[in-house]
């Protein structure tokens, strides 16, 4: 299983390994980089009907519906709303922030485990997707909640939520990406891979400084 798990990740590994050789500035190299890396490409195609891909594939989807049907399965915000108090999705100022983190509150109180899994569920399910500002959106309002709903609540709640949250939703970023647009860039961005596989060649006695 293990084996059949590495082998379309190895794959991609010899490509990476294949181009750090190659230059884009000169005009033989370069064609010779297309064709290496189209050539790379149907080892990726091949790589892609992979048992254990189509596993991981099935996989991944079905941990996000998962993720889905227990987002439907909350109880609603507006079971803690109030007339002059609306949740609002999409806060642009400190006093929505107060609102919001207001009803947050009640609804913690009313339902604290619900509370924890959808709000874990949401912030991995955006920052997979990539969603401009969700991960600062969602980190300042757990660190504020989970500081007045308990003493100390930021650090023992909401940093690991955070820390959680990230580690999680970049591996399915990165596996959504890999599964999905791996043989599509090398195929449509074949430049901008080299010069940034030569980067990377360049320094890679320092990649912690480089990224």
């Amino acid at each position: 299983w293990s084996q059949g798990i590495a082998k379309p990740f190895a794959f991609r590994r010899n490509i990476l390994q294949e181009h750090h050789k190659l230059s884009p500035l000169n005009s033989t190299s370069f064609k010779s980089n297309i064709k290496t890396l189209n050539e790379s490409s149907q080892h990726v195609k091949l790589a892609l009907y992979h048992p254990a891909t189509i596993i991981l594939f099935v996989g991944t989807f079905s941990v996000f519906a998962i993720m889905l049907w227990i987002l439907r399965r909350l109880p609603p915000l507006s079971s803690v709303e109030t007339p002059s108090q609306r949740f609002l999705w999409r806060p642009t100022k400190s006093s929505h922030f107060k609102t919001n983190k207001a009803i947050l509150v009640r609804y913690w109180r009313s339902h604290s485990w619900d509370f924890l899994i959808g709000m874990t569920t949401l912030s991995i399910m955006l920052q997979t997707l990539c969603v401009p500002g969700s991960a600062t959106t969602i980190n300042v309002m757990a660190g504020s909640l989970f500081h007045d709903v308990m003493p100390s609540g930021e650090y023992l709640i909401g940093l690991p939520f955070a820390v959680f949250t990230a580690t999680v939703s970049s591996l399915f970023c990165y596996v959504l990406s890999w599964l999905t647009a791996c043989q599509i860039v090398a195929r449509r961005f074949p430049t901008k891979i080299s010069w940034l596989q030569q980067k990377i060649s360049a320094h890679s006695d320092s990649l912690l400084f480089l990224l």
